[in-house]
């Protein structure tokens, strides 16, 4: 993926040149000795069959089959020479019939893999809820013409954005920056590290943080504190109950860029733990905040095949197997303190499967899960707790039943949130009221068995509200923005940087009162733009790298091509007009060698 994978790009090349050569091969096939095609062919029969000795697992047996049928089948039409002598154009022709078989053989069963390992979706799976959910956004444009940002749960896509037109964050896309995939990964967000990241159980620090201002929930709704429902006819929208996705507004959302005290070079995003990497966040744009995230101790209530080091509050627990290909499992929990959001944060390299649940009382009450990737088995249902014994992580003295999974018990509706997840990720627990537990249950097949780390922290509405109220006078304000264009104003209490959630890319062009300024990066990953004490009126304009140079090589090009045409054709009209002047005077010639009187007696 373009820039970040360029061999996968380049292929595409590399395929043409084949093309080309295969091409040239058919038009000089006449040419071809028989020992070239009977050489040509027995090689590649020996490389498949040596591929499927060495590589078993990786190449199938009837792969192999046919492939060596194809390759016999070739040899035989490219044999140049037989008794009957086969005309060059209908072995032509019948090469080209084997190459569209081949071709189609091998995309039905490329078609039937992807159907059973990946499944397709219909086009009603993109469009069904497409009129619905625009409807609202649109509604919200109206009301709020402000720049804001939006997110849907659950996601259709990692493009939802593209598909629904809204500012959002989540995004798949050839061009992402890699290190601001990266540095999303490094704060909770779902992602491949690589060109994609996904809005999946954002916390209240990170809707604050990059502005998140409305959410759309598709099938649900939900009671936070941080969103207030908005109704479909206070937006004015027609009411449809059996359509209508529930809306949501966040009053306390930054916009897209806020004053930092720290030096760009200096602000680091790469800890492990993502609620460090906020904190480092929300520290650099006031060191009064540096106490908002609250870090906590995991208590284990029970394990399977674990052993759990020594660890912190800001360090996180490992978890070590006791043996390798072996069923894992482990239970933790927080009991809260204090009213609070709840999350956890798992640093994992393979398959687990995470439900988290709580219970207040002795009731259990669970929000209804959002995420839909990778569903676990249906059949799992709610679990109680009767064992109440608990061990610290750092204490290897923990329960070790066969099943550390609590024993089903009381339900009280709604779904307990189970989620499977390959790589680290936040894991939101929701808001809690003092004295409630927190449990989450950590399981992992024998195949997928690994080590695991696990962070837990809790946001407080006081603690949010302060962050909120000490960023949002210094963030950007009276804000103009197009799709290439974003104009405001920003009130720096001092000489320092405004830090932009935007990703860095060299593409942006920015001036400050007037005067041009050049951006900065924060680990390539994100913008930050050197403001002055005061009002600073900032204006950034975008422009792809290398726009200004393919625009110019593009026209040049452009008009070299009508200049070659243009040559081309007047080289034509006089070379016609030379041999039409010959033509007429031999013409002429011939006609007065025929009238010539003959002299001769």
């Amino acid at each position: 993926h373009y820039p970040n994978q360029l061999p996968y790009r380049y292929s595409f090349l590399y395929s043409f040149v084949l093309v080309i050569i295969a091409v040239r091969a058919l038009m000089n096939l006449r040419y071809l000795k028989k020992g070239i095609a009977l050489g040509a062919g027995s090689l590649l029969i020996v490389m498949i069959v040596l591929s499927e000795v060495l590589f078993k697992d990786k190449v199938p047996p009837e792969s192999v089959y046919v492939s060596i049928v194809f390759i016999v089948i070739y040899i035989l039409a490219m044999r140049p020479r037989t008794r009957r002598r086969l005309s060059y154009s209908l072995a032509a022709l019948f090469l080209c019939i084997m190459v569209l078989c081949e071709s189609l053989v091998s995309s039905i069963l490329l078609l039937n893999q992807v159907g059973q390992n990946e499944g397709f979706t219909s086009h009603e799976g993109y469009t069904g809820d497409l009129a619905a959910v625009t409807n609202v956004i649109e509604a919200v444009r109206r009301k709020d013409p402000g720049f804001w940002r939006l997110e849907i749960l659950p996601a259709k896509s990692t493009d939802d954005p593209a598909l629904y037109n809204y500012n959002g964050l989540t995004i798949f896309s050839s061009t992402v920056n890699k290190p601001t995939a990266q540095s999303m990964r490094n704060m909770g967000f779902h992602g491949n590290n690589i060109n994609s990241y996904k809005y999946v159980n954002s916390t209240a620090l990170t809707d604050m943080l990059f502005g998140i201002r409305y959410r759309i929930s598709k099938n649900q709704s939900w009671n936070d504190p941080r969103w207030t429902n908005l109704t479909m006819a206070e937006i004015g929208v027609n009411v449809d109950d059996d359509k209508n996705p529930y809306l949501y507004k966040n009053d306390e959302a930054l916009t897209p860029l806020w004053f930092i005290h720290e030096e760009p070079d200096r602000l680091s995003l790469r800890s492990q733990n993502a609620f460090e990497n906020l904190q480092a966040l929300l520290t650099a744009a006031d060191p009064s905040l540096s106490d908002v995230v609250n870090y906590q101790k995991i208590e284990v209530l029970s394990g399977l095949n674990v052993t759990p080091r020594a660890g912190s509050e800001r360090n996180g627990y490992r978890f070590d197997l006791e043996n390798n290909k072996t069923d894992t499992q482990v239970t933790v929990y927080i009991d809260a303190t204090e009213d609070s959001w709840q999350y956890f944060h798992i640093d994992t390299s393979r398959r687990t499967e995470i439900r988290v649940w709580r219970e207040s009382d002795n009731e259990l009450y669970v929000e209804p899960t959002t995420v839909a990737d990778d569903p676990i088995d249906e059949s799992s249902k709610k679990k109680d707790i009767g064992d109440r014994r608990t061990a610290s992580a750092d204490n290897s003295d923990i329960d070790k039943g066969e099943d550390s999974e609590p024993s089903a018990s009381r339900t009280t509706g709604g779904n307990i949130q189970s989620r499977n997840m390959r790589v680290p990720e936040m894991i939101d627990a929701g808001f809690v009221k003092a004295g409630d537990r927190v449990t989450l249950h950590v399981k992992q097949n024998a195949d997928d068995a690994t080590a695991f780390t696990l962070y837990s922290a809790s946001l407080t509405a006081a603690g949010m509200t302060r962050a909120y109220e000490t960023i949002a006078p210094q963030m950007l304000k009276n804000i103009r923005w197009n799709s290439r264009h974003l104009i405001g104003e920003l009130t720096a209490p001092k000489d320092g940087y405004a830090f932009a959630t935007i990703p860095w890319d060299g593409g942006w062009k920015v001036s400050v009162n007037g005067l041009q300024a050049t951006p900065v990066s924060v680990q390539n990953a994100w913008l930050a733009i050197p403001v002055k004490e005061g009002v600073n009126r900032i204006e950034m304009c975008y422009t792809p790298p290398g726009f200004e140079t393919g625009l110019i090589a593009t026209v040049l090009s452009l008009l070299s091509l009508v200049f070659i045409v243009l040559l081309t054709a007047a080289i034509r009209l006089k070379r016609d007009e030379r041999r039409r002047k010959k033509r007429e005077a031999a013409t002429r010639m011939t006609l007065s060698d025929i009238r010539r009187p003959d002299y001769e007696e």
